[in-house]
């Protein structure tokens, strides 16, 4: 468990370099539903992808929120 949760960590890292080109909150549910992963799972969502390129992942995931997403979020 330990490996995946540093995995996360550099996943998140990684979002984060994206953080003026899209709204936080975009981020946070992208960085959400990619790093899930099951109990016993050795690999988050993104890693059982055959291919992974984040910026084409965010770009379809913006594409595709139908303006729910704006830059004045602010976590709770």
């Amino acid at each position: 468990k330990e490996k995946i949760n540093k995995r996360k960590t550099e996943f998140k890292k990684l979002l984060a370099e994206q953080q003026d080109n899209y709204p936080k909150q975009l981020i946070d549910d992208f960085y959400g539903y990619w790093s899930e992963h099951g109990p016993k799972d050795k690999k988050m969502r993104y890693e059982k992808q055959t291919s992974f390129d984040i910026n084409r992942r965010l770009k379809n995931w913006m594409n595709k929120s139908n303006g729910n997403y704006n830059n004045t979020y602010t976590p709770i």
